[in-house]
């Protein structure tokens, strides 16, 4: 396999040299798209991703392309100095730009696929399955005894918003309205065309009241916010009764997990997370705080545990 890849690798390399200006190159459909790169980059980038097609659909080409994802975020001008992704200032720009060319590109490729391939040397000590799946309906076909899991925290941070470079890049996404849609099916979305549904929506019950408490003092200020929080603690609540059945006796779950605080109310995120187990039959609850952030001084990083 590594062989295979890095012959893979070169000959990639190889082809998008090949590439010259007049030729028609695909490019993501990326609003603002030069915000992301500068018009260099952006060109060396899709010539390599012209030459990565070629490669037939295999274990080697989804190498190569984990490669190139690294690459389109290295080469990118998105900061990651703050809790939610931005970009870097003109200044920073300038001297990027200065210095974009395509064999820098395949050359931060090839470093790349070396890179991923270091990291798979060593084999994994067991099987391991990937599903696509909802976790608000859990599949009872098998039953496990351990969930070890970190949910989306309700913060508004939007996962399909930090992964579009890769998302429209592989094709996953040909629209700005398809990211939407994608984060409305998300537990806590609210990108783009989500945001708008949830004005309109409606929970299915009342809730409890430490839940509510929280929600009534932070609609004061933004009744869209407190929807948020509202559907997101629904959701978690759809996931955890799904959730049960498909367990055995006597399994461990295990939730990695944040507070938030908006305006002056700090969301207990950890609290209601138990609150929510109880009241669904888990037992044996435990909270332990793990790290602090490095965002507001309130805020914590939390496992709460439990037992079917």
């Amino acid at each position: 396999m590594i062989a295979a890849v890095e012959t893979a690798a070169l000959q990639v390399i190889q082809n998008a040299r090949r590439f010259n200006d007049s030729e028609t190159l695909w490019f993501p459909a990326l609003h603002n798209i030069e915000r992301w790169w500068s018009p260099p980059t952006l060109h060396a980038l899709a010539r390599l991703f012209a030459a990565l097609r070629a490669v037939d659909e295999t274990p080697v080409q989804d190498l190569l392309r984990v490669a190139f994802c690294r690459v389109v975020i290295q080469w990118s001008n998105a900061a990651f100095n703050h809790q939610s992704m931005s970009f870097k200032d003109s200044a920073q720009l300038s001297l990027n730009c200065a210095e974009d060319h395509a064999e820098t590109i395949y050359h931060a490729f090839a470093q790349q696929v070396r890179a991923v391939l270091r990291g798979i040397h060593e084999p994994l000590l067991t099987s391991v399955e990937v599903r696509q799946q909802d976790s608000r309906q859990v599949p009872t076909e098998q039953r496990y005894d351990c969930v070890i899991t970190s949910p989306p925290y309700p913060n508004r941070m939007s996962y399909i918003r930090e992964l579009r470079p890769y998302m429209y890049w592989l094709g996953y996404l040909q629209e700005a309205r398809e990211a939407g849609e994608l984060d409305w099916q998300a537990v806590g979305g609210t990108w783009g065309i989500a945001t708008s549904r949830l004005q309109n929506w409606q929970p299915e019950d009342d809730g409890f009241p430490l839940l509510t408490e929280i929600t009534t003092a932070i609609h004061q200020h933004s009744p869209l916010l407190a929807r948020y929080i509202r559907k997101y603690f629904e959701d978690i609540a759809t996931h955890l009764r799904s959730l049960y059945d498909a367990l055995l006796p006597g399994a461990r779950l295990y939730y990695i997990i944040g507070n938030s605080k908006f305006y002056d109310t700090v969301v207990p995120v950890e609290q209601l997370y138990a609150a929510l187990l109880a009241q669904y039959g888990y037992h044996s609850l435990h909270i332990e705080t793990i790290r602090k952030r490095s965002s507001k001084k309130e805020l914590f990083e939390y496992v709460v545990s439990c037992q079917k």
